[in-house]
């Protein structure tokens, strides 16, 4: 049967604590690229549209916002993501480290 948590072949011992906390932070990365992605591409199609805008009987105003700020915070929450996944793979590898050596 596969799981769907990260680091499912991990056992540990002593550090059953790290070993959890690396795998929330590997489940929270996980959708956190994938909620970031989905939503700045929800949001680029959304504003990228533009709008017009009646002023007067014949002249229409097309706006179009900047996707500057959206393409910013991308980037920052796909770093937030990628710093996180890998926060929680020195974790478990510290936890299988540590479960490889007290089996010796």
């Amino acid at each position: 049967m596969m799981k769907l948590y990260p680091y499912t072949q991990i056992n540990t011992e002593n550090l059953k604590g790290l070993l959890i906390l690396s795998r929330v932070m590997g489940l929270v990365s996980y959708l956190l690229f994938t909620a970031s992605i989905a939503l700045s591409l929800w949001a680029l199609y959304v504003e990228l549209g533009g709008s017009d805008t009646k002023v007067g009987h014949d002249f229409i105003i097309s706006v179009s916002p900047s996707p500057i700020p959206i393409l910013y915070a991308l980037a920052l929450a796909l770093c937030i993501a990628v710093s996180l996944l890998v926060l929680s793979s020195i974790c478990a590898a510290l936890v299988s480290w540590e479960h490889k050596i007290s089996k010796e």
